[in-house]
């Protein structure tokens, strides 16, 4: 699959006051931010996951605003091949008061459910573009949840010279609170309900629009892609200085 524009959160089908709100305790929601235009997830200890281009900078949380330490942007090297994924973690000091999140061990099969959290522009205008559903982006940009499911994983998507393991989410009509990411939301969240309760699966990267649709839009058949977080997460605790293993703080 081919990448395009870094990503803002669109949210169909649900009340626009309740996506603003966390769905359900313990998701995560508290943990995603604004970047500038974009996002990024905190993971705790003062330490923030972010994509690659999206880089350092203030992060908005909860009404908070953390600033970036100078210097410690780090961007994940992946296993050594010739292009990096687009991720990179910085730090943010004062530390903001949340736990830590866990990363997922294994990656999502197709079918998973996942739960996309996003701070950007939302559902604007209703559309029909080549007997397609689709909804051009409006104002206001603010964090928002919505839902989807797994439709394809262990996939390399291209970025701006960088190389990812991912898993993608498409975007149907129809299906309550459906989510598809858009320009602005790159950083955003990906969460998975595991047995163990709600860990973070992915980061949005990247979507993937048809031929000549319109701008600032999303359309029926877009996908949204996220880095696959099991395929990185050694290498993420490592530079939070956790034990790669089993994630708890090295004494």
């Amino acid at each position: 699959m081919a990448a395009g524009p870094p990503a803002r959160a669109l949210v169909v089908q649900a009340d626009p006051d309740e996506v603003t709100r966390a769905p359900a305790p313990g998701a995560g929601f508290d943990h995603v931010g604004r970047i500038a235009g974009t996002t990024g997830v905190y993971l705790g200890d003062g330490w923030v996951l972010t994509a690659g281009h999206v880089g350092a900078g203030e992060l908005w949380l909860d009404g908070g605003r953390y600033a970036p330490v100078p210097g410690s942007w780090v961007p994940v090297r992946g296993e050594g091949g010739t292009s990096a994924p687009d991720l990179g973690l910085f730090r943010v000091d004062p530390r903001p008061p949340l736990p830590r999140l866990e990363i997922a061990r294994r990656a999502p099969k197709p079918g998973d459910p996942l739960l996309l959290v996003g701070c950007g522009l939302g559902r604007g205008e209703a559309f029909e573009w080549d007997g397609r559903v689709g909804w051009r982006w409006s104002p206001p940009s603010v964090c928002r949840w919505g839902r989807n499911q797994i439709a394809a994983v262990e996939l390399d998507t291209a970025t701006g010279g960088a190389s990812t393991r991912v898993f993608v989410t498409f975007f149907s009509e129809g299906e309550p609170q459906e989510a598809q990411a858009a320009q602005g939301d790159s950083g955003g969240a990906g969460f998975a309900a595991r047995r163990e309760g709600w860990v973070l699966a992915g980061i949005m990267i990247a979507v993937k629009t048809l031929p000549r649709q319109p701008a600032q839009s999303s359309v029926v058949g877009n996908a949204t892609h996220l880095a696959d977080l099991s395929h990185y997460r050694a290498e993420i605790l490592t530079v939070m200085g956790l034990d790669p293993v089993s994630g708890a703080a090295r004494r």
